[in-house]
């Protein structure tokens, strides 16, 4: 059965170059980034938030300047007395 979850991110990647300039262009695109990771989230038929956090992490990973990312995927349904399960993993480069 289909169940509602939260993702969280932490991209990891140089910051130098924007943090002297100031321009987007210098900087991570976190709305595409954002917007494949919904994307991905809706359209995969993964069972397990394991699952899906590896395919979060493999899609981050995949996109210029990611060193490295930190990703919680959470069901907020699982349990009733709870207000959510699920896993935090990080991966590299």
């Amino acid at each position: 059965t289909p169940q509602e979850f939260v993702i969280d991110m932490v991209l990891f990647t140089d910051t130098r170059k924007a943090g002297k300039s100031d321009n987007f262009a210098d900087c991570l695109d976190y709305e595409s980034i954002c917007n494949d990771v919904l994307t991905l989230a809706q359209t995969a038929k993964r069972q397990t938030v394991e699952a899906m956090a590896e395919d979060i992490a493999t899609l981050c990973l995949g996109r210029k300047g990611v060193k490295k990312a930190r990703v919680r995927v959470i069901k907020t349904q699982a349990i009733s007395f709870t207000s959510g399960v699920g896993v935090e993993i990080t991966r590299t480069r």
